[in-house]
């Protein structure tokens, strides 16, 4: 673990009534984090986690009348002592957890190697409809083969278990082996986006990369003052207190990202377009033979699928593999959000105040219909906004003696404002209507029921 704290402040006395005072202080903390499942086989593989907090302040003291503690000039005075009391500060507080080799290289998270995959086409004998030609028509592209080439550097550990893999199996034919990645990963081999199974279900096997990326943001700026004077045998003090809070954060699961680019690089070319069928001909004699190209169904080529293939300048009908892209060519703008949200097994597991594409802070205030409306060419950006809640106070109290009692009288007031909106109902999104309002449905008149 590194720690670092540094605390200064300096103090000015333009005169003999007024003091200025400022200050700060730097906390750093930099340490892995325990993790109970990786102690006995993986402990180089916990999570680093650095923490930075910055404060900065200034206060200004304002003492009025004679301070001196002389009876004579005391008593000469109704108010004595009185001084006023403002201060403003700034407190950041930056924490981020990652793995300490990989940062915020997100594709290097479960990155294991190259896997070029070889296919051919399938045939079956039938009859085309739209030409009325019988002959073997293409019904499919299967796998025949994996070629693994594994990266030593980014996680060799991981990449060792896939290697060790094919050394096991390296003088039998691919079939049921290593013909397709299904069969690699039934067979014990891992793909990029796997990591090693636990043993025992009670540790977590060597190589076993620690799947998180997650920053928090936290600001807040704050303002006091307070007036107080002695009136008499009376102390009396009037303040307040204003605090403005700006809290954001984001969290993504890294190593998924292979598999989720993996789902959804060929989602919208999965069926052939046997609408347009294309019989084989040489020297003018049909074959016997009917290919089909693939077809593109254009509402699920959005998001990876067609950023990826923008990037790359690969057509929209073209099968990709992703497993076989230089990780440092992929990137996380290749995503759209409601990619990375995953119909609710979401890899952006916690986002507010951050676009989770970029990684950055928004500049700007997010507004709630942004979430569902706002778009880039169709895209949503599903921003969130930060949280900054506000909290204000104010107070006035008085001490002073009666007799043999003291008393400490006074009045505060305080006031939280979570400042974002809530559901009116928490069980409707939407614009409800009483039973008395509607008198058409679809521009139809009804009739209610008693």
């Amino acid at each position: 673990a590194n720690i670092i704290r540094l605390n200064g402040k300096i103090d000015f006395k333009p005169t003999e009534q007024l003091l200025l005072t400022l200050g700060g202080s730097l906390d750093y903390n930099r340490r892995h984090d325990f993790t109970r499942e990786y102690a006995l086989f993986n402990p180089s593989n916990n999570p680093e986690k650095i923490d930075k907090t910055y404060r900065v302040y200034g206060r200004l003291t304002q003492r009025f009348g004679n301070q001196s503690s002389s009876k004579d000039e005391k008593s000469a005075s109704t108010v004595k002592n009185a001084y006023l009391t403002l201060q403003g500060s700034y407190t950041w507080v930056n924490n981020l957890t990652q793995d300490d080799s990989h940062k915020n290289r997100l594709f290097d998270y479960g990155y294991l190697g190259k896997y070029d995959i070889y296919k051919a086409p399938v045939y079956a004998f039938g009859l085309d409809t739209s030409t009325g030609f019988a002959g073997y028509r293409l019904v499919a592209f299967a796998d025949t083969m994996v070629k693994f080439t594994p990266d030593t550097l980014t996680n060799p550990s991981g990449a060792a278990y896939t290697s060790q893999y094919y050394q096991f199996y390296q003088n039998r034919r691919p079939d049921g082996l290593y013909d397709n990645l299904f069969n690699i990963q039934f067979g014990g081999g891992l793909l990029n986006g796997d990591r090693p199974t636990n043993i025992y279900n009670l540790w977590y096997n060597t190589g076993r990369q620690y799947n998180g990326y997650t920053i928090t943001d936290n600001r807040q700026l704050r303002f006091t003052g307070q007036i107080s004077a002695d009136v008499k045998n009376h102390n009396i003090q009037v303040g307040f207190e204003y605090e403005q809070r700006n809290e954001a954060s984001m969290s993504i699961n890294p190593i998924g990202l292979w598999t989720l680019a993996r789902q959804l690089a060929n989602v919208h070319i999965s069926q052939l377009d046997y609408g347009n069928p294309q019989p084989v001909y040489v020297d003018g004699s049909y074959q016997g033979i009917i290919n089909y190209d693939r077809k593109s169904d254009d509402s699920l080529y959005t998001g990876f699928a067609k950023n990826f293939r923008e990037k790359f300048g690969i057509d929209k009908k073209t099968w990709v593999n992703v497993d076989a892209v230089n990780k440092n060519d992929m990137d996380l703008s290749m995503f759209s959000m409601d990619n990375l949200l995953n119909q609710g097994n979401p890899l952006v597991s916690t986002y507010y105040g951050f676009d989770p594409i970029t990684m950055k802070r928004n500049r700007k205030k997010v507004e709630l219909d942004d979430f569902f409306k706002k778009s880039d060419d169709g895209t949503y950006k599903r921003s969130i906004d930060a949280f900054r809640p506000i909290y204000m106070a104010g107070y006035i109290q008085d001490k002073f003696d009666f007799k043999d009692i003291k008393f400490n009288v006074g009045l505060r007031v305080d006031r939280f404002d979570a400042n974002q909106k809530v559901l009116k109902d928490p069980y409707v999104l939407y614009e409800t209507y009483k039973l008395s309002e509607v008198s058409t449905i679809a521009g139809k008149a009804v009739t209610h029921p008693d």
